[in-house]
């Protein structure tokens, strides 16, 4: 018997999109009041910023939670092998010895 195991994305792709277009109108909005000043431009940099590091961190999370592991079961022994984000591959293995 084989299981695959994988981490929930409670966040799909166009949800990603969508909550980063949200999040950008709700940062914006703000700003209309501040048109023509050059107090915009002392707060544009900290807003971009802001915005920047919230992508980063969806995609880095997103990455991080390219996980496999599979689980293998037999009447001998269980296997489970695990893949992360970065390729990297580990493996344990337990064999029955029998009643004790």
């Amino acid at each position: 018997m084989e299981l695959h195991l994988w981490p929930h994305q409670s966040l799909p792709p166009e949800g990603y999109v969508r909550f980063l277009t949200g999040t950008a109108i709700f940062i914006a909005l703000p700003l209309l009041a501040f048109l023509g000043s050059v107090v915009l431009w002392g707060l544009l940099p900290f807003l971009a910023l802001a915005l920047f590091g919230l992508k980063w961190a969806l995609d880095r999370n997103r990455r991080d939670a390219q996980i496999l592991e599979v689980l293998t079961i037999d009447s001998t022994d269980a296997q489970l092998e695990r893949r992360d984000a970065s390729g990297k591959q580990q493996s344990w293995q337990a064999i029955a010895t029998g009643p004790h």
